[in-house]
């Protein structure tokens, strides 16, 4: 089986259906090629693992292959790893040249670039989101996985702000500012819900696979600083990378 595109909380249950589908063929251990994939949320890694423990409820395993480094540091700070059959190949990391300066040094630009925009909160609209900050991050020519580190924390806050902090109203709109010197990047996210404490979110203890929580985890495990403020005016998460 073939990943290809985005695997996020508006598919991800496609994912499990298919791998239930695959499991009830007698055969070889199930492959799950993800070279093709361009985005993975807590979604999509919760999906990947469900299905997982489904193949080995029917006692067949789930092999993948082509995943990049990002996605195996997912899978293992989490404790999810042993759900799988993961080969060499998953292990190869991708990433992009460094661009350096004209005296040979890494580039360090302190020209800051700022970005903002408000959209309707419509969940079609969170990839929007994600590819709007990624385009200025690939600017600055990061590597492959910080870029998909970044998308994922940006994706998380994104898709919270407009299912939950807009409650599935798409009259409401969610804020995206962004902000970067070439050295750090700075985004807040938006939007008019009353808020949470995330405090009273616990973490997701090593391999238990959790319905909520993961994204909040996620967003923590692969930017610096993630922080919440709440006002008259609602919810803002901050998420600041050090590039």
């Amino acid at each position: 089986m073939r990943l290809q595109g985005d695997v996020d909380f508006r598919n991800a249950q496609i994912v499990r259906e298919a791998v239930r589908s695959a499991t009830r063929e007698l055969g070889d251990p199930i492959v799950l090629d993800l070279q093709d994939l361009t985005f993975i949320d807590s979604s999509g890694i919760s999906a990947l693992v469900s299905a997982a423990r489904q193949t080995q409820d029917w006692g067949r395993g789930l092999r993948l292959e082509g995943a990049s480094p990002h996605v195996v540091q997912l899978l293992c700070a989490a404790g999810f790893t042993s759900f799988f059959e993961m080969t060499d190949g998953a292990l190869i990391p991708r990433h992009r040249p460094l661009v350096r300066g004209e005296d040979g040094g890494p580039r360090s630009g302190r020209t800051w670039q700022h970005a903002a925009f408000t959209i309707p909160a419509r969940v079609h609209l969170v990839s929007h989101i994600r590819k709007r900050v990624s385009a200025m991050l690939e600017s600055l020519n990061p590597d492959d996985e910080l870029l998909e580190g970044v998308r994922l924390a940006v994706g998380e806050a994104a898709s919270n702000a407009v299912r939950h902090g807009c409650r599935g109203d798409e009259q409401m709109k969610v804020r995206v500012e962004s902000a970067t010197d070439g050295q750090t990047l700075v985004v807040r996210i938006s939007d008019p819900g009353p808020g949470f404490d995330p405090n009273e979110i616990p973490q997701p203890e090593v391999g238990e696979l959790r319905e909520g929580g993961m994204g909040i985890y996620f967003m923590r495990l692969t930017m610096d600083e993630v922080t919440y403020t709440f006002d008259e005016n609602g919810t803002t998460v901050r998420l600041v990378k050090h590039l």
